[in-house]
């Protein structure tokens, strides 16, 4: 996987992220090309040597990789064509009590994005359209998830 080295910001082109002891760990369970994978595709190619980000597409696949590595943060991508990906948020929570998990998705309602909160996702995100908006969403998880991993 590729590694990540800087973070735009609103405010400026490109700021360096500070040095880290270690890349931060995240898993992304998600379809290929689905909202979570785009959104880490993004913060792959902005931060690399930072982050390292292990992708699975099945519930069973991201439980295993629970049980043998430990990640920093974990990314739930929601979409209308995988609708069981809700189903995984307690498990989610379960194997990883402590470890940040957030829900990304396409025009996800905000019934969606309350219900996705209950079943134990921190936050809930909906992927942006513009460029612009994606820088700022890198920004925040970095200011919010990464940073406190």
């Amino acid at each position: 996987m590729a590694r990540l080295s800087g973070v735009f910001s609103v405010a400026s082109p490109l700021t360096p992220l500070p040095a880290l002891a270690h890349p931060l760990q995240v898993l992304v369970i998600d379809r290929l090309n689905g909202p979570a994978d785009v959104l880490f595709d993004a913060v792959r190619l902005l931060a690399e040597a930072v982050v390292e980000v292990t992708l699975v597409e099945d519930h069973d696949d991201a439980l295993r990789a629970l049980d043998i590595c430990s990640f920093d943060l974990l990314v739930v991508g929601l979409d209308v064509q995988r609708p069981m990906q809700m189903a995984l948020l307690p498990h989610l929570r379960g194997r990883a009590p402590h470890v940040p998990v957030i829900v990304i998705g396409r025009a996800v309602s905000a019934e969606t994005l309350g219900r996705a909160r209950r079943f134990g996702a921190l936050d809930a995100l909906e992927l942006p359209q513009r460029a612009a908006e994606l820088r700022a969403l890198i920004a925040r998880l970095w200011q919010e998830y990464l940073l406190a991993a």
